[in-house]
């Protein structure tokens, strides 16, 4: 889709999200709320317990997710709060 992130090279991207899931392993995921604003855009809160360095860190996003020729992809994302 069109967010930053899309602006990078899929490979380059691909190493990116690799080593960040490296460095902060997902424990769990809780989806808190989700809206519906178009028949291919949806925003999703959820939380996120991860761990860094042996310890947890809790975020809360908001994320965009839009539909591409029936495939869901995440588009962009508003960190709401972290708690380290």
């Amino acid at each position: 889709p069109g967010s930053e992130q899309t602006k990078i090279p899929p490979k380059k991207w691909v190493r990116e999200l690799r080593s960040y899931c490296d460095e902060y392993p997902v424990v769990s995921l809780e989806v808190l709320q989700t809206q519906i604003v178009g028949p291919h855009t949806t925003f999703i809160i959820f939380r996120a317990h991860t761990l860094h360095e042996g310890q947890l860190v809790v975020f809360t996003e908001r994320a965009k997710f839009v539909e591409q020729r029936g495939r869901w992809y995440y588009d962009s994302g508003k960190l709401i709060n972290v708690e380290a």
